[in-house]
Order: structure tokens, then C-alpha cells, then sequence
């Protein structure tokens, strides 16, 4: 099972070591512009090449795909965009209309339920080592997956053109690949999925035990983390009737909430200003959420308190000012006593200054009420 599929191996063989020499391994990563590899089992090296393509529908019978595994970390959910994979081919300048790209779930360590199919266009430039876009992204949560692979290219007769997905010595990732020929085309007894170095061939064996490829999209958090990243430390007291504070995730395309005081969360986006704080205690929480759904269950925190000197009211500004001015006056009408000549102005000054020390204690009480 092979390259030699359809054509002799010497002039395969020549074929893919011309392009090995003329062309570089460029790991392209298509899809959004946020998307980063999420898996990568590239071997540069291609040992041995196997079948995988869709052929025109006079020749059903030679339809075969190869699939791999690869497994999605637990706490994290994936959607996959794009997918590389490394090949050869044969006419290399006859291009597929697409690649037809396949998931399955895992059934007893092998492909079991397709999850999705869908044709892919290639990236300009990347056949016979084929980036491609998906059309729709996949969302993968968390667990072991299948991708099966076919280039949709029809190969005109027993010399026309053909793909094959490069095998991998890399090292041994997950389960071996396995490989189909439905329609049993190339005299191998695996119609269905089969571990594929226990398919032979009249003329090939390949012992390799994955195939070579990469997987880029967006890694997403199953619950996202928040942090808060300045703002009144936690249970420190601020003297001022106003904070602000910053937040952040490392989770793609996150959106906020916020809560104030207990308060309930609602959208924002960092930084949130926090005005007009009364004296005494009062707290501030943010949470992120990923675009999948995904809520941090943990919203960051952090509980303060605001203590602001309280200056005078009116009422006591007023009062202290009255106070002042009676002091004044009683210091006056003292004054007065002391300077009156004969009795009739001392006794009359003496009374104007039992008067103005009247108005004195009533200042005072004034002062005492309102401040």
C-alpha cells in the first residue's frame, strides 16, 4: 500500500525526491487570524507515502482513505480550522478540486462515527503538501478523535494524477493509523478501517505507525480564568471616593462582566472607573467568557474600603463663624468696661458686655450642634 498504487515506485519515488529537493516544509497555518497549531506531528523526513483519495466515479472501486488519531487535552475545547497535511503526488500540477477532510469518533481505539466531512480548498502554493481552510470549523471538546483525509482528484487513467499522505516515523503518537479500500481496488482485504501497516499489498508494506500532519485553530479554556491586573490591593484602604481597576484573560475572543458591591454582573470591558464611593467597605469582581460558552467560575476579586476625611458642613462652618465674631465682640465690650469714665458709662458698658457674652454662649452651642 503506497505510492505505488496506479504507478510504478521507481518513478514515484523520482517524483517526490525532485520536490523534496526544490521545495522547503512550509507549516502554513490557515483559517482566522487568531489561530495557532493545536497539534503537530509533522515528520519532514516522509519514509513511505499511502493512497488517500477520492477518484472519479469510474474508478469507485480504488476510493481508499487513511485516518489518524489525535486526542484533545482535558479542560480544553478546540475548534479546528485548518489542517495540514504532508504528501506527495504524482503530476503534481493537476490539483485536486479539494481536500475531503473527516472526523470520526474513537471506537474501541480505531475510527468509529463520522462526525463531520466536508471538501476544503488548498492554499495556493502548499499542494502537494496541502493546507487547507475548513469551510466550517470544528468544535472539539475534550477526548481521542479520528481524521481521515482524501484528495477529491480524478486520475484520468492508471497514469494520471494521484495523492498520497505521507506516513510518519516522527515517533508514536496515539493508536496507529488505519486505512480503508471500500471497494477493495487494490486487492487489499481492508474494506473497512484496518490498522493500515497490517494491510498489504501485492507489492508494499508500510510499517510506519502514523501519518504526517499538523492542526491549527483556537484553543479554548472549558472554564475561562480571570485576573485583575491593578486597582486597590485586596482589604487595602484607599483614601480617595474613587477606583479603578484592570482585568484580563488569556482566553481568545473573551468577553466580560462585573459586579460592584455585590451587585449583579453585567458587560464591561477593562478598565472599569468606580466614582463617587462613600466612606466604608466595598468590593469589585470581574469574570471572563469564551465565545464557545465557556464562564470562569471563579470571578477575579477584590474587597477595599474607602476612607475619606469628612470635612465641616455649612451649618457648622456658619456656626464657627458666628462663634468667632462673638468672641471678638465680647474681647471689644471687655475692652469697653475698661475704658468707660464715671459710673453711668461703665454700668453701660458693663451691660452691653453681659450681652455680648450671651451671644458668646450661643455661638457656642451652635458650634457644639453643628459640628
Amino acid at each position: 500500500m503506497g505510492s505505488t498504487e496506479f504507478a510504478s515506485a521507481g518513478r514515484v519515488r523520482s517524483i517526490v525526491m525532485a520536490l523534496f529537493l526544490v521545495a522547503a516544509i512550509a507549516l502554513v497555518v490557515g483559517g482566522r487570524a487568531n489561530a495557532a497549531v493545536l497539534y503537530d506531528q509533522v515528520d519532514p523526513t516522509s519514509p513511505e507515502s499511502t493512497t488517500s483519495q477520492d477518484f472519479e466515479a469510474m474508478f469507485n472501486n480504488f476510493d481508499a482513505m487513511v485516518a489518524d488519531d489525535f486526542t484533545v487535552p482535558v479542560g480544553r475545547t478546540w475548534r479546528l480550522e485548518s489542517v495540514l497535511f504532508r504528501g506527495t503526488a504524482e503530476l503534481p500540477a493537476s490539483l485536486p478540486t479539494g481536500m475531503r477532510v473527516a472526523l470520526f469518533a474513537n471506537s474501541s481505539n480505531a475510527p468509529g462515527t463520522e462526525i463531520s466531512s466536508q471538501v476544503a480548498p488548498i492554499t495556493t502554493g502548499s499542494y502537494p503538501r496541502p493546507n487547507v481552510t475548513l469551510p466550517t470549523p470544528q468544535i472539539l471538546t475534550p477526548g481521542t478523535y479520528w481524521l481521515g483525509v482524501q484528495a477529491v482528484l480524478n486520475a484520468g487513467n492508471f497514469s494520471g494524477p494521484q495523492w498520497f499522505w505521507a506516513d510518519s516515523d516522527a515517533g508514536s503518537f496515539g493508536n496507529a493509523a488505519h486505512f480503508k479500500n471500500p471497494g477493495g481496488g487494490f486487492d487489499s482485504d481492508c474494506v473497512a478501517f484496518t490498522i493500515r501497516s497490517l494491510c498489504e499489498y501485492p507489492d508494499s508494506f508500510h510499517p510506519s505507525h502514523d501519518q504526517s500532519f499538523s492542526l491549527s485553530g483556537t484553543d479554548f479554556s472549558v472554564a475561562p480564568d480571570t485576573e485583575i491586573t491593578s486597582g486597590p490591593a485586596q482589604g487595602s484602604t484607599i483614601r480617595t471616593n474613587s477606583a479603578t481597576f484592570a482585568f484580563s484573560t488569556s482566553e481568545p475572543e473573551a468577553t466580560f462582566t462585573c459586579s460592584v458591591d455585590g451587585g449583579p454582573f453585567e458587560p464591561c470591558t477593562s478598565p472599569v472607573a468606580l466614582t463617587g464611593l462613600a466612606n466604608g467597605p466595598h468590593s469589585f469582581a470581574a469574570r471572563s467568557a469564551n465565545s464557545l460558552g465557556g464562564i470562569d467560575l471563579s470571578p477575579a476579586g477584590r474587597d477595599f474600603t474607602v476612607l475619606v476625611p469628612v470635612g465641616p458642613s455649612v451649618a457648622c462652618l456658619n456656626a464657627r463663624n458666628a462663634l468667632k465674631k462673638a468672641k471678638k465682640q465680647v474681647r471689644q465690650a471687655s475692652q469697653d468696661v475698661r475704658k468707660a469714665k464715671g459710673q453711668k458709662k461703665k454700668d453701660k458698658a458693663i451691660k452691653k458686655l453681659l450681652k455680648k457674652k450671651e451671644a458668646l454662649k450661643k455661638a457656642t452651642r451652635a458650634v457644639n450642634k453643628n459640628c
